[in-house]
């Protein structure tokens, strides 16, 4: 079994980073829409990701208010709140609201499913001069069941060969 080494100060500050660069790219793909849509957000919006998120509610371009509201106060909390944490549980959570909503405007397609994999075969008895045993070993990335990325060897055990 392969054992990862988490590192603490990773694990506090990687989330809430991806977390406000998350929400910054979402806030990037409203402003694109309403230009895209000459649309014209009149005064009475805030100039703000919360008028921008209650403009297109406004307009029936997001179903999905609340939800952009909580994600939108969450990241003001780790933008302004250094004591303020989020874990990968929350942020893939949210995450997948946002990815909703850019595939809705058509920012994006669908996020696809990677998956990582290590295999090991069982050693053998080697045919091959002064190799007793050899081994494979692989690792890579899935996507579905096609590999798309693979590091793969052969590890062989010499035959010892005494005085």
């Amino acid at each position: 079994m392969m054992r990862t080494h988490r590192n603490p100060l990773l694990e506090y500050l990687l989330p809430a980073l991806l977390y406000i660069k998350m929400v910054s790219i979402l806030d990037e793909a409203f402003v694109t829409h309403i230009d895209n849509q000459n649309m014209s957000m009149p005064k009475k919006y805030k100039n703000s990701l919360q008028g921008r998120i209650d403009f297109l509610t406004d307009n029936q371009v997001l179903n999905n208010s609340m939800e952009l509201h909580e994600i939108r106060k969450k990241r003001n909390g780790l933008a302004h709140d250094t004591a303020k944490q989020i874990d990968w549980k929350e942020l893939e959570k949210d995450l997948n609201e946002v990815q909703k909503t850019l595939e809705e405007l058509k920012f994006s397609g669908t996020r696809p499913n990677y998956e990582f994999f290590i295999e090991r075969s069982a050693m053998k008895y080697s045919t091959e001069p002064g190799v007793l045993f050899v081994r494979d070993f692989s690792y890579g990335l899935k996507k579905g069941d096609e590999v798309i990325a693979e590091v793969s060897w052969t590890e062989k055990t010499l035959k010892f060969e005494g005085e």
